[in-house]
């Protein structure tokens, strides 16, 4: 009502107003669903036959079926494939506990 009154209009309340106190929870929202695609497995084993279009999960899903007895080499692919989803919530990491604390404090 005060930006009304101030002679806002609809996309400066949502500029101003609405965007800057929905940032938290939109950001959470991203990096939960960038965690959901970037781990979605059963999708590319299921439709991505070729090994050359193959994701890097369904990648290691495949190498752990044929190489079993190579587990440092494993551990190493899982690190690999963790460090985008790290340097995301990281790069993200005060917006998305603002976002998560948002509905916790009174």
């Amino acid at each position: 009502e005060a930006a009304r009154i101030d002679g806002a209009g609809d996309f400066a309340i949502l500029l101003r107003i609405v965007l800057p106190l929905s940032l938290p929870a939109l950001v959470s929202l991203v990096i939960v669903n960038a965690l959901f695609v970037w781990n979605d497995l059963l999708i590319a084993i299921v439709f991505l036959q070729d090994d050359s279009r193959r994701t890097l999960m369904a990648g290691l899903s495949v190498f752990q079926g044929r190489y079993n007895d190579k587990i440092p080499l494993m551990m190493a692919g899982m690190v690999i494939a963790s460090l985008p989803m790290l340097a995301l919530y990281l790069s993200f990491q005060r917006h998305f506990i603002k976002g998560l604390m948002a509905g916790a404090i009174k």
